[in-house]
């Protein structure tokens, strides 16, 4: 009776109200009250069917159309009150056409997206190249996660959307891991998409996420994640092993709380707190990390994202000391110094110091950034003794090939750069006098260490000027800027012809 309408070109009203005719039967059939007659219509394919029905016209529905519904908030309103409430218990993908709804007429939600999932998993499972199979993943977050979910979204959206992400690495991870086909860019995609809706949290939605694992009594510990994440990264292992610190007790830790995780996923997947998708967020995203056969090179990329997201979910509301990030940057000094002696490849190593030495910095400074006074003093030390490490590494009288790979001076800059923000946070929160001898007897030696080598962290003289009187805060002396320098152009080339 509704379709026959619908088929030449409806006028756009038409389809809106065949949309209220539809949720107002399938609102009807769930919430009939319970008898024979009733219940064997909710278990047939009736609801499945209105859903199917909804979907189907709201796809075809232009922009300025769905603009419309989303405008008078009638239907949509109607399609949240039965996604919330069904009365037909969770049945496969029977209510996933509401998510779907709502996200196509772009709706704030929250929505979830099991059937994106359901599109992921068929992908996962089609038994495809692994490079078909990741450009198709790759088209669909893009497609239907990544271009909904904004930083405006609502938080329930936003876990939802990271919650299918890790769900379908997991399968990924689980079904081509082993075989010849590894799933290594699959999951990278994967872990590229959840770094950017990481970037989408705030301090609060952080805070929740967090706060779902330190709520269970097996990581009721504040600091956990701070620690599980040491305890599983290769370059801190290598840097305890080469000072003769204790490992056991790390790999103890590690594997018992991976087991500890795997429980407590699998008990919020049987207990279904949430209808839409189960809790444990966190817990995925670490066990999809932790799989300790990923060491292969090509996983790096995918390691490194999966990195990305873990530091954005720490809370830094808590005192939470910042050593890991010294010994991961020392580690890959360390190893790149040996590597550094094979004169036919000495770029790869160069390049892997570089890029320690700044993805370590900024992990510290957003750590500081969201972190209490604590956290933000032992930031500040560590970056200072990341200064220290990186002037080994400029001294005059070293190979050539070390001396370059700082010597653009754009990471020593980002450095000073880095501590004058942290600087700014103590003022801010308390005052600089907050910095203990400890503290200013470390940055004394990393000023001692420049001074052999000219130019060397010039931002640093800020710094100082800061520690020793703080109303100079905000009037640093003019430093260089390199990365503005290297893109500013200097002559005007004429493209005419």
């Amino acid at each position: 009776m509704i379709f026959p309408y619908l088929r030449y070109r409806p006028h756009p009203q038409t389809k809106i109200n065949a949309l209220h005719v539809l949720i107002e039967i399938a609102t009807a059939t769930a919430y009939a009250p319970r008898c024979t007659s009733s219940d064997l219509i909710r278990a047939g394919s009736l609801p499945k069917t209105l859903l199917g029905n909804m979907l189907e016209i709201a796809e075809k529905m232009s922009g300025s159309e769905r603009k419309t519904v989303l405008e008078e908030q009638a239907f949509l309103c109607k399609v949240k009150a039965l996604r919330h409430q069904p009365m037909i218990a969770w049945n496969g993908n029977t209510w996933t056409s509401l998510d779907e709804i709502l996200r196509l007429m772009k709706d704030p939600g929250p929505v979830d997206f099991r059937m994106i999932f359901d599109q992921l998993s068929s992908q996962i499972k089609s038994g495809r190249g692994v490079t078909s199979i990741a450009t198709a993943v790759r088209k669909i977050i893009r497609n239907d996660i990544t271009s909904y979910v904004t930083p405006s979204t609502c938080f329930q959206t936003k876990y939802n959307a990271m919650n299918v992400l890790v769900d379908a690495g997991t399968l990924a991870w689980k079904e081509l891991s082993g075989s010849c086909r590894e799933p290594v860019d699959i999951l990278g995609e994967i872990a590229s998409a959840l770094s950017d809706l990481g970037k989408m949290l705030d301090g609060e939605e952080v805070h929740r996420i967090h706060f779902e694992i330190v709520q269970e009594a097996d990581f009721s510990f504040n600091n956990f994640l701070d620690d599980f994440l040491g305890s599983i990264d290769d370059a801190i292992a290598n840097y305890k092993m080469r000072n003769n610190q204790q490992l056991k007790r790390d790999h103890d830790f590690k594997w018992n709380s991976c087991a500890k995780l795997q429980k407590l996923v699998n008990k919020k997947k049987s207990e279904k707190k949430r209808t839409h998708g189960n809790d444990g967020l966190l817990a995925k995203i670490l066990l999809l990390r932790w799989n300790n056969s990923a060491y292969g090179p090509s996983w790096f990329k995918c390691r490194d994202a999966l990195d990305d997201v873990l530091e954005m979910l720490v809370d830094g509301s808590v005192p939470l000391a910042c050593d890991r990030y010294l010994w991961k940057a020392d580690s890959v000094l360390h190893s790149a110094e040996i590597d550094g002696t094979n004169v036919y490849d000495r770029q790869k190593p160069a390049k892997e110091a570089r890029t320690a030495v700044d993805r370590n910095v900024a992990y510290v400074l957003g750590l500081a950034r969201k972190g209490c006074m604590e956290t933000k003093l032992n930031a500040f030390k560590t970056l200072v003794k990341i200064g220290m490490k990186m002037a080994e590494w400029m001294s005059p009288g070293l190979p050539k090939w070390k001396l370059d790979v700082f010597k653009d001076q754009m990471s020593e800059d980002s450095l000073t750069d880095a501590m004058m923000a942290i600087c700014d946070s103590i003022v801010k929160m308390g005052g600089i006098k907050a910095l203990s001898n400890q503290e200013l007897a470390i940055v004394n030696q990393l000023d001692v260490l420049r001074a052999p080598m000219p130019e060397a962290f010039e931002g640093l003289d800020a710094v100082l000027d800061v520690i020793r009187d703080p109303t100079k805060m905000g009037t640093r002396d003019e430093k260089r800027v390199k990365s503005l320098t290297v893109l500013k152009n200097k002559t005007v080339i004429d493209l005419t012809d």
